[in-house]
């Protein structure tokens, strides 16, 4: 495995020799290409590498330049860590319902491989025009097909308070009563009216008055936000003349 100690090159290893005993042999290392490296440099990267051996007794015979065969061992160091594949910006990300994502970032460097960034594949269910919680998710492979994956999570929520268009019904001459009808509209969707500054509410969008007064008006929406608009009644007139005969 790339990164793991190995230093067990002379483990398994036996020289014998006619006169001499207790031989140790030596060694060298090389890569692929048959090149002579460090042998502490072999578990720094993926790849196939070579231990060869070799051994001199004491009269200077040398196994190497007596022998056709070579003693050597084949090491495979395999990559099997995964991508660091890091998202930028926030987690979770918060986006107004009806608005466009757009995508924070996202980085993917491999050990062996480099920056893999553009071999990232992203797949969701976000949909922005609907309320809810998402998960958009990241997935990188190496070449040697080691995945890494992490989910950024993605939260569609509405913030917008209605639009309060107009309020109609307010008289401009004198009546006995005034029917104030609230025009609203929501990118969500309208849940119910107060024409006390939040009393008391109501589905519907209107209200009958039979006295002057200061009308504090609210409309909230079905995520809870409230617009506030304000209408004077100053032309109702509910109340009946007196009549009276005076004596004598």
């Amino acid at each position: 495995e790339k990164g793991a100690e190995y230093n067990s090159y002379l483990e398994g290893i036996t020289v014998t020799d006619n006169y001499d005993s207790n031989i140790n042999a030596t060694y060298i290392c090389k890569n692929a290409s048959l090149t002579v490296i460090d042998c502490n440099d072999i578990s720094k990267k993926a790849g196939l590498y070579y231990v060869i051996y070799d051994a001199v007794d004491t009269s200077g015979n040398k196994y190497s330049e007596t022998s056709s065969k070579e003693v050597k061992r084949t090491i495979t160091v395999k990559d099997i860590s995964g991508p660091n594949l890091v998202l930028k910006g926030d987690n979770p990300y918060t986006m107004e319902i009806g608005s466009t994502y757009k995508e924070p970032g996202y980085e993917s460097i491999d050990d062996e491989d480099g920056d893999i960034t553009s071999s990232v594949t992203t797949s969701s269910d976000l949909n922005t025009k609907k309320l809810g919680t998402y998960e958009i998710e990241y997935i990188s492979i190496d070449k040697a097909g080691n995945k890494s994956r992490v989910v950024r999570i993605v939260k569609v929520v509405d913030t917008t308070s209605p639009t309060i268009t107009g309020v109609t019904g307010n008289p401009t001459s004198w009546t006995t009563s005034a029917t104030l009808v609230v025009n609203a509209t929501d990118n969500v969707g309208i849940k119910e009216y107060s024409f006390d500054n939040g009393t008391t509410w109501q589905t519907g969008n209107s209200k009958k008055f039979t006295s002057n007064g200061t009308i504090n008006i609210k409309v909230k929406d079905t995520s809870d936000n409230i617009s506030t608009t304000t209408v004077v009644i100053t032309k109702v007139d509910s109340i009946a003349p007196t009549i009276s005969i005076n004596s004598g």
